[in-house]
């Protein structure tokens, strides 16, 4: 519903989208097409070479702000008091969405 209220057109079934980005890979990856197992192990190979981004570099080459002792907030214990006291669904893992 929501699909067709931004775009004007009903919502595609999951199936139709992914026929249609298996029969044309290149929608995924410009310049990608669906290829040999050689190929298939040579991207392979090169996704397990690359380096992984340095993320925290990153952000301080933006000037974002850095926590000096990150947390989640399921280890604060004041936030526990609050959202036990709200009753959040997210406290209890069998709640199911």
């Amino acid at each position: 519903m929501a699909v067709e209220e931004v775009t004007g057109c009903p919502a595609e079934d999951f199936e139709s989208i992914t026929r249609r980005y298996v029969n044309s890979p290149e929608l995924i990856v410009h310049g990608y097409s669906a290829g040999t197992k050689l190929g298939a192990i040579v991207g392979m190979a090169k996704m397990m070479l690359t380096r992984l981004p340095n993320f925290d570099r990153w952000d301080a080459e933006r000037g974002h702000p850095m926590l000096a002792e990150p947390k989640f907030a399921i280890d604060n214990p004041e936030w526990m008091v609050s959202a036990e006291q709200q009753k959040l669904a997210l406290l209890n893992p069998s709640t199911s969405w």
